[in-house]
């Protein structure tokens, strides 16, 4: 597909918007393999509204910043760059998305790419704005994506599909299916209102962001799935690709830890507290001594976060 200038993209737009109506949250690290079809992918966006482009490399080592520029140069009123010299996430245990970009996003709506993964709709964020706009009781709209395996053709992602499939009720999705099911909106599906949440200081001790974050927003209102396969998630790239099993129950305690402490309803907390209690079953199961010892230190953690800020 032919990549339209900047000044063609411009034309699109109306120029009653002072700002951008929408910020795309480009999340990027060594991925200089994939960033250039991550960022034309954003580019064929035909939306009648401005948008802007932040992209986030967190001091990539190869030549991911390198190619960003290119594109910035090319794209100076759309392409938001923020190049990290030091690694936030793996240096400092930050979580840049939420705490940098996110904050600096100037739309009403914010849409979450990673550079390895690509949409390939032109239509999909005038269709998920247009829906968002017309339904103020909705926060959150996403869909049906492909996944991208190495060396295989591109196949629906069922892992996430299934999840949704059990939703009993599809016309009134809210947070407490999120709860229930577990994460069924992948990143590069979503697009949200950006209500400028302040996170608590522990969500950092959570290995995934958007599951949480999903969750906070969408706590007073309603998730909609709307029709089409607009975007790739490549799988068996990224670190939880490449998991195993006993690796990924330890990821899932201490999100939900995270998040049992997050919740006020006590449905909602007896709920993730069986789920955190048939993680540690199956770790107990592996090493009685490694369960307490990790459950040990997450709970330190925790606790620590916890005294040191915000609210619990």
């Amino acid at each position: 597909m032919q990549i339209p200038s900047e000044k063609e993209i411009l034309t699109y737009w109306d120029n009653s918007h002072t700002s951008p109506l929408l910020s795309v949250a480009l999340i990027t690290y060594n991925h200089d393999g994939f960033i250039a079809q991550a960022i034309e992918s954003v580019l064929i966006q035909k939306t009648n509204f401005p948008f802007e482009l932040i992209i986030h490399d967190d001091a990539s080592k190869d030549n991911t910043q390198k190619i960003i520029k290119e594109y910035a140069v090319n794209y100076p009123n759309i392409i938001k760059p923020i190049l990290q010299k030091e690694n936030y996430w793996l240096g400092k245990g930050i979580n840049a998305t939420t705490t940098i970009v996110f904050p600096s996003a100037k739309g009403k709506y914010i849409a979450w790419l990673e550079g390895d993964d690509y949409w390939i709709d032109p239509l999909k964020l005038q269709k998920q704005v247009d829906f968002l706009e017309a339904n103020e009781d909705y926060s959150i709209c996403f869909h049906d994506i492909y996944a991208s395996y190495p060396n295989k053709e591109l196949e629906p992602d069922k892992f996430m599909e299934e999840r949704y499939h059990k939703i009993k009720d599809k016309n009134n999705i809210t947070y407490k299916d999120l709860l229930e099911q577990g994460n069924f909106i992948n990143t590069c599906s979503v697009v949200f209102r950006n209500k400028n949440l302040v996170q608590p200081e522990y969500f950092r001790l959570s290995p995934v962001g958007d599951y949480l974050l999903h969750i906070s927003n969408s706590l007073d209102s309603k998730i909609k799935k709307i029709e089409g396969r607009m975007g790739v998630y490549r799988r068996g790239i990224g670190v939880y690709s490449q998991l195993d099993s006993e690796a990924m129950g330890r990821k899932k305690i201490e999100y939900n830890i995270v998040l049992f402490a997050y919740l006020e309803n006590f449905e909602d907390k007896k709920l993730i507290f069986n789920k955190i209690l048939k993680e540690l079953d199956i770790l107990k199961q592996q090493s009685e001594a490694k369960c307490f010892r990790f459950i040990k230190k997450i709970l330190f953690d925790l606790k620590n976060a916890i005294k040191n800020n915000l609210k619990f």
